[in-house]
């Protein structure tokens, strides 16, 4: 049985960056049902996965790699609306800007790959004001994860 049934999924994609790593964090919401996944990562500057530079940019398309991965996961391919606020994320996957190099690239062309795989993308580009969103997502499910492991 699928979680979700519904025709868009709306996928708040945020990253932050802060001297001792990323926090990377993603919220899946149905349109139809208004049923919520949320997830997040943080990936320390010496965490073995972290081969990537720590850049905003790095953070926003490992968040959103792990929003599309997790909907692909649960054979989710239909219309999906990006929300996020990155001018440059947003503006990369589009096509609008393009790209030389960077250090993003790997994760870039990861994503694009996975955005062939869905129905229908749109991107919404939102205000600063949720900056710190990942970081406070991420403390949330580390703080329920301690509070399941005093309870086991």
């Amino acid at each position: 049985m699928k979680l979700f049934d519904s025709i868009t999924y709306y996928l708040r994609v945020v990253g932050h960056k802060k001297p001792e790593g990323m926090y990377c964090g993603v919220t899946i919401t149905n349109e139809k049902t208004n049923e919520v996944v949320e997830f997040s990562d943080f990936i320390s500057i010496n965490d073995e996965r972290n081969e990537l530079p720590n850049t905003r940019s790095c953070a926003e398309y490992y968040s959103l790699k792990m929003g599309l991965e997790w909907l692909l996961e649960n054979k989710i391919t239909s219309s999906i609306r990006i929300i996020t606020n990155s001018k440059p994320v947003s503006n990369q996957l589009q096509g609008v800007w393009e790209i030389k190099g960077g250090t993003f690239l790997p994760l870039h062309n990861e994503c694009v790959e996975l955005l062939k795989k869905f129905k229908l993308v749109t991107f919404n580009l939102v205000g600063h004001n949720d900056l710190f969103y990942a970081e406070d997502l991420y403390n949330k499910h580390q703080k329920i994860k301690e509070a399941n492991a005093k309870a086991s």
